[in-house]
């Protein structure tokens, strides 16, 4: 790599809320997240691009419709290390299935329903900022649970693109549309609702066909809150926004879950 390739090099992170699950897989060619269609739950699905230096609203925003898939240009795709605090805060989704499993068509990216669209990831880094301030019990095997607080956010740092990056947004009906992603960057994919309340069942809609999930219940009188976290890996400035943003979602557990 020459002397002038690295000084190209572009640095960005990715954020996700909502209902999402991660297929980072190691033996997987699938790297990639799978968004909940959850539309009957007021549910909202866009992508944000926040330029930096961040300001007080973001730059690009898009509304995706059902099949739509989001990918990135011109980003070495790879593995997805995860961090301590992705292992805390993103429920390991078939530790709750009590039948079934995560259907193949999701693990394999086949539009099918219960998935409104997917998201092909680069390889990184991964790990969470904040959480919503409510416990949640999730049942697992043999009378087992866990109490967890959901990830606010997961956020990916991607590796360093020594090219022009892009986001694409491949909507169904076949247009394809691109947006240039630069230096310091943050983009946001959204699966969230204003409506309060359990969200963790919407799960089921990515097992195969009769799968159940295992009970869950949100703790909304649990004290002391859920502790926000952090990595000290995340910039500053990415912080401050995120935090700014956590209105926008309820508290309780919609957050991400991974498989495996």
């Amino acid at each position: 790599m020459t002397p002038a390739a690295i000084l190209a090099a572009t640095t960005f992170t990715i954020a996700f809320e909502g209902l999402l699950m991660v297929q980072t897989e190691p033996s997987s060619e699938y790297r990639h997240l799978a968004i909940v269609d959850a539309s009957d739950y007021q549910h909202k699905v866009t992508v944000e691009i926040w330029r930096w230096p961040f300001g007080s609203t973001f730059a690009v925003a898009e509304t995706l419709v059902q099949d739509d898939r989001v990918s990135f240009e011109n980003v070495p795709r790879g593995e997805i290390e995860t961090d301590e605090l992705y292992e805390r805060h993103v429920p390991h989704l078939p530790k709750h299935v009590e039948e079934g499993g995560v259907h193949s068509y999701v693990i394999d990216k086949v539009p099918t329903p219960g998935v409104f669209g997917y998201v092909d990831l680069p390889g990184g880094s991964m790990t969470t900022f904040g959480t919503f301030k409510d416990h949640v019990l999730l049942a697992k095997s043999f009378g087992r649970k866990d109490n967890t607080c959901f990830a606010r956010f997961v956020v990916l740092e991607p590796n360093a693109s020594t090219n022009d990056p892009s986001l694409v947004i491949t909507h169904a009906q076949g247009e394809t549309i691109k947006y240039p992603i630069r230096e310091g960057d943050l983009v946001i994919v959204s699966n969230t609702s204003k409506m309060k309340g359990d969200h963790f069942h919407l799960y089921t809609r990515l097992l195969t066909p009769g799968g159940e999930l295992r009970w869950s219940k949100v703790q909304h009188d649990q004290k002391p809150e859920c502790v926000s976290e952090a990595s000290q890996d995340t910039r500053y400035e990415v912080k401050l926004l995120l935090q700014s943003l956590y209105g926008r979602v309820p508290n309780g557990d919609c957050g991400a879950v991974g498989n495996p």
